[in-house]
C-alpha cells in the first residue's frame, strides 16, 4: 500500500476497490521485518521485500500470488521459492 496511497481521494479508489477485495491483508511483524531484512542482502527495495517475506509467511497453506508492475525485482527476492508466484499487471 506504501507504493500505492497518496490520500487523494480519486487516485486513490482504484486502489481501495482492489483492498476490498482481498480477504486478507498482514501486518509487518518483527519477524516478517527481519526476514526483509535477510532478502534485502540480495539487493532490491525494503518495499519489495517487505512483499515477497509477508507472501513466503503466508504461502504456509498453499501458493500465493504476488501482483507487481515489477515483477523483475519481486522475482528476483522470491528467488527459487516456488510457493511464491508473481503475476505481472
Amino acid at each position: 500500500m506504501a507504493e500505492l496511497v497518496r490520500g487523494d481521494g480519486p487516485r486513490d479508489a482504484a486502489v481501495n476497490r482492489v483492498l476490498k477485495s482481498v480477504s486478507d491483508v498482514h501486518p509487518l511483524d518483527e519477524s516478517l521485518a527481519r526476514e526483509a531484512g535477510r532478502l534485502l542482502a540480495g539487493g532490491g527495495t525494503v518495499v519489495d521485500a517487505m512483499v515477497v517475506a509477508t507472501a513466503r509467511h503466508v504461502a504456509g497453506s498453499g501458493p500465493v500470488v504476488i501482483m507487481t508492475s515489477d515483477p523483475r525485482d519481486i522475482t528476483a527476492l522470491a528467488g527459487a521459492d516456488a510457493r511464491v508466484r508473481i503475476a505481472s499487471v
